[in-house]
């Protein structure tokens, strides 16, 4: 075993003992765990000695290690149980009971604390080092991995505020903003926020996580609170059914005659929206709850990508007293009706060019026709905008 010495405190009085095991015995490709919190070694085991018999003749400023047979490494950092009790509310609780690890070892007069393997050995010393006001010799930048490994130490010590200041002057200096679409930094991002109480990072990123995500969410096994990625999938499912359901109210509004008055109109746009919504999966079977393998971003997208065909009606099909406003324009056109008007193809190929020919007609033995300027996106748009700015990221308050 290397047995790794680091002397925080040199006045200390307290060891912090972590043994992890070699790469090899945790299995190839198998991640270290790192969701469960720190443990205390059951009392039911009496004191044995140590490896090195005198702690006090070790020379803790500088690190050194004994190899031995087995393939583990011990980390080994000298503290101070008041500075612990201080900053980090597990240790007072822990120190206030009636434990091993409360008790001064008879080999070399310390306290013992074994932690298991949980955390990343190189957070665990920054985090024992602002502590102990050991500040000297940190990093003025780190990786957003390295504050998540950070953030998972604090969180099970609960010593949030004594980390807080230098979190956050760290997080000032990442490279990389929260990103924009679903990923794993994403999950990192809210467990940072979450741990560290920064609420408009928290915001951004479960945000994102609700706009983007397409089912419950990875936690990637983070130490993170169940309620909040329950939270943002419940919030993620609500949305799209409301989604859903102004969808389904519009096609119903268009059956009874409650959008334009003109029925080849309403049937025009009814015959639009049924075949896109059923070619994208939104129509029939309704999609239901859980919304499995479907993003609130990517569905409001493909609503603000239905559209209808333009539609040309004769005057006496049209009158302008029976329309409806809130649902579409007309405008009286001239248009010389030719034998394209059948090809579909063709009309939306040379729409422009029909409008404006139509406008520029003056002869008045040209057919006037009424261009019909309803379309699906009238009716869509204000619902669907209006729905994707009242989606909001997630409150620590709440």
């Amino acid at each position: 075993m290397a047995i790794l010495y680091e002397n925080i405190d040199p006045d200390g009085d307290t060891l912090i003992i972590i043994s992890y095991p070699s790469e090899a015995s945790q299995g190839a490709g198998e991640p270290a765990p790192v969701s469960e919190e720190i443990a205390v070694a059951e009392p039911e085991v009496a004191d044995e000695p140590l490896a090195i018999e005198d702690t006090e003749s070790v020379d803790y400023h500088t690190i050194s290690s004994e190899i031995v047979q087995e393939s583990s490494t011990e980390l080994r950092l000298k503290v101070s149980k008041k500075h612990l009790t201080v900053a980090a509310r597990r240790a007072r609780i822990m120190f206030e009971g009636e434990y091993r690890e409360t008790q001064k070892s008879k080999v070399d007069g310390f306290y013992h604390w074994p932690i298991q393997p949980l955390f990343d050995s190189e957070a665990v010393k920054i985090v024992m080092k602002i502590i102990h006001a050991q500040t000297q010799d940190l990093p003025d930048e780190v990786t957003l991995e390295m504050i998540v490994s950070i953030a998972e130490v604090v969180d099970d010590l609960q010593c949030h505020e004594a980390l807080s200041f230098f979190v956050k002057a760290w997080i000032g200096r990442l490279f990389w903003p929260i990103p924009i679409s679903m990923c794993d930094e994403v999950v990192q991002w809210i467990f940072i926020a979450s741990v560290f109480g920064l609420d408009e990072k928290f915001k951004e990123a479960t945000r994102v996580a609700v706009m983007h995500s397409t089912g419950p969410i990875d936690s990637l096994g983070l130490p993170m609170r169940p309620d909040i990625l329950d939270k943002i999938e419940q919030k993620r499912q609500e949305t799209l059914e409301e989604l859903t359901d102004q969808l389904h109210g519009v096609l119903d509004n268009l059956c009874s005659g409650r959008a334009c008055h003109v029925f080849a109109c309403r049937s025009m746009m009814l015959g639009a929206l049924t075949q896109d919504m059923h070619k994208k999966g939104l129509g029939s079977p309704r999609p239901a709850r859980p919304f499995n393998n479907m993003s609130l971003f990517s569905t409001l997208e493909t609503v603000r990508q239905l559209e209808s065909p333009m539609l040309y009606l004769s005057p006496e099909d049209d009158p302008g007293s029976m329309h409806d406003p809130s649902y579409g324009k007309t405008k009286d056109v001239s248009i010389r009706l030719e034998n394209h008007s059948a090809s579909s193809v063709w009309k939306k190929k040379h729409r422009k060019e029909l409008l404006k020919q139509a406008e520029n007609a003056a002869s008045s033995h040209i057919p006037k026709v009424t261009a019909h300027l309803c379309c699906l996106q009238d009716i869509l748009k204000p619902g669907v905008d209006g729905l994707e700015a009242r989606v909001e990221g997630l409150s620590l308050d709440h």
